[in-house]
This record gives structure tokens, C-alpha cells and sequence, in this order.
């Protein structure tokens, strides 16, 4: 009988139809999986077959010192520490760099255990039944390793790096959350305190802003004397030309700051821009300030200010005549 799973699709007799769900395929059978799982069954036969041996020659060696139950847990411990670093390689198996500690662990703990063995062997006046015993976890050891390596595929250098980075910013991430969960959990617990002794909440502080001037009134622009003509190309009481910022988040985040003041007019809006980034263009300076504060200002402004030139008047009045009346318009032209 078919497990109604997967999609349906119209299935009719006689003329009545009903959604049905086909039957599933069946996969072909994989010799090649078939004897691989079985070998891996095999080998966790001979791991559990391990562990017994290992454990009874450590615990009978040790019991002649503590108590036996002592002795016996206390040996487990001999292939238990091998067999801990042989699950730890296996899932370092695609990091090769982290999979190199446990591997070199194991040898060294499973040297351990073939010792003990050893030496309940020689205690006992058969130092070759003590040789060939410590042969089985060696034995299960190398099988295990190789069976390892077989699940191990390698991976060329180019994707061993994109899996490298991959698993850097993914513990990054995981470790930012685990901060964030305890102190969430540090919040809620001192929330439950202040309830619990009826002590007020205290105060939250505020996440440090930067500012772009200090918290008092800015003083006023100074003012040229009339005697000191003010140069072209020059902009009275701005500050010296800083260096050209090739960041461009950095040169944001200085702009934001130049323009950050209350009460700033066009000119002053243009002439904050022009010192905090000397390098920018006039176009550049005018759609900085028109992103930023929504001020319409033209290119031919921003030279004006920089330049420090008076802007010329948009029309002249004819030689000898009088300025048209205000409020009227132009009188000139042939409908009078």
C-alpha cells in the first residue's frame, strides 16, 4: 500500500475522475552503498569488541590499587578518549586544519591503551599474550581511520577556501547571537529582581551618538576687516584643507557631520561641504547638499562661494536711463 505523499495527479475510471498519488519508484539497489554499510557495521562490531577487551585489562591492572568499580571506569577511559577524537575527526572531515588535533589525539591516547595492555600481559607472565591483545585496538584503530578517510572526500584548495570563509562567517554569526541571547537573558533576570524587591527600573542609557559640533551654542563666523581684501579662491574663517578621503562611507559620515547644525543657511551649507571636502567638484558639492538637506543649489553657487566673487546682477540697466519701477516689469518693447 502507497503512502499518500508527493503530488497528486487526475487519475480516471470510467469516466470519474480523483486526485491519486502514483507510487514512488524504487531507487536501484547500489552494490558499492550495500557492502559500504555493511563494513561500517562491521567495524562498530569490532569497536564495541574493543572497548570490552580494553576496558577488562585496564580494570583487572588498575583493581590491584582502588576498588574495582573504580578500576574498570577508570579504564574506559583508555579507548573512550581514542574513540571521542575519532568522532570529532569525523566531523571536522571537510577542515582539514581542525580535523588535524583530534587525529593526532587519538594516536596518542590509543598509544596509551595498547600500554596498559601491554602491561597487564607482562604482570600476569605472558608478555605475548599482553603484545598480541594490545594488537585489537590497534587493529580497530587503523580500520576506523581508513574507513574515515573513505567518507572524507577532499576538496580542491579554491572551494576549500569558500568552505573555509563560509564556516568563519557562519561562527561569527552564531557566536554574535549566543552574546545577544545572554544578555537578553542577564536583562530578564535583573527585570525579575527589581520586580521582586520592588525597586525601580533603572535607567536605560543611550546609545552614544557622534556629534558633529559640540553640545553649545557655535559661536559666530568671524569677519574680515574691510581693509583685508578677501582673496579668490579663498573662504574666510574655513577651516585648513583637509586631506582628500578616498573612503567614500568616510567621506559620507564627514559631510553628514559638516551639514549636522541647525540654522545653516544656503551659503553656510555650501561653504560646511567645501571645507570638510575640499576635493569635491561644485556638482559634487551641490548634490551632496541636496541629498543630504534638500536644498536646490547650483553649480554656478558653489563656484561663487568658493571663489568668494560677488554674483553679478541678471540684468543691466541701458546707459543714461532710469531703473524700471518696481513692481512694474519691463516697459520696454513695442506694445506701450
Amino acid at each position: 500500500m502507497f503512502k499518500n505523499v508527493g503530488p497528486q495527479v487526475p487519475y480516471s475510471i470510467g469516466g470519474r475522475v480523483h486526485m491519486v498519488t502514483p507510487p514512488r519508484p524504487t531507487p536501484p539497489r547500489n552494490p558499492d552503498r550495500m557492502l559500504l554499510g555493511a563494513i561500517t557495521a562491521a567495524a562498530s562490531l569490532m569497536l564495541a569488541a574493543c572497548i570490552m577487551w580494553a576496558t577488562v585489562n585496564g580494570g583487572e591492572l588498575l583493581s590491584r590499587m582502588v576498588p574495582e568499580w573504580a578500576a574498570y571506569g577508570a579504564a574506559a577511559v583508555f579507548d573512550g578518549a581514542w574513540i571521542i577524537c575519532l568522532g570529532l575527526e569525523w566531523v571536522a572531515r571537510h577542515h582539514p586544519q581542525q580535523a588535524n588535533a583530534p587525529r593526532i589525539a587519538g594516536w596518542v591516547f590509543l598509544a596509551l591503551s595498547v600500554a596498559a595492555v601491554v602491561v597487564n600481559g607482562r604482570t600476569h607472565g605472558s608478555l605475548a599474550v599482553g603484545v598480541v591483545g594490545a594488537g585489537v585496538s590497534a587493529i580497530v584503530k587503523v580500520v576506523w581511520t581508513l574507513l574515515l578517510a573513505h567518507y572524507a572526500t577532499p576538496l580542491d584548495p579554491m572551494t576549500q577556501q569558500w568552505v573555509d570563509q563560509e564556516r568563519a562567517q557562519l561562527a561569527a554569526e552564531r557566536g554574535l547571537l549566543q552574546v545577544q541571547v545572554d544578555n537578553l537573558h542577564a536583562r530578564a533576570y535583573l527585570a525579575g529582581q527589581h520586580a521582586a524587591l520592588g525597586l525601580t527600573e533603572p535607567p536605560t542609557r543611550p546609545a552614544p551618538q557622534i556629534d558633529a559640533a559640540p553640545a553649545a551654542e557655535p559661536a559666530a563666523p568671524p569677519v574680515a576687516p574691510a581693509a583685508t581684501p578677501v582673496p579668490a579662491g579663498h573662504v574666510y574663517g574655513a577651516a585648513p584643507a583637509a586631506a582628500p578621503v578616498d573612503d567614500p562611507v568616510q567621506l559620507a559620515r564627514i559631510i553628514d557631520a559638516a551639514l549636522a547644525r541647525d540654522g545653516l543657511n544656503k551659503a553656510d551649507m555650501v561653504r560646511a561641504v567645501i571645507g570638510a571636502a575640499p576635493h569635491l567638484s561644485a556638482r559634487e558639492v551641490a548634490e551632496a547638499i541636496e541629498t543630504r538637506r534638500g536644498v536646490k543649489v547650483g553649480a554656478s553657487y558653489v563656484r561663487t562661494i568658493r571663489t568668494g566673487r560677488a554674483k553679478p546682477p541678471a540684468t543691466q540697466p541701458a546707459a543714461g536711463g532710469e531703473p524700471p519701477a518696481p513692481g512694474r516689469g519691463n516697459t520696454a518693447g513695442p506694445y506701450l
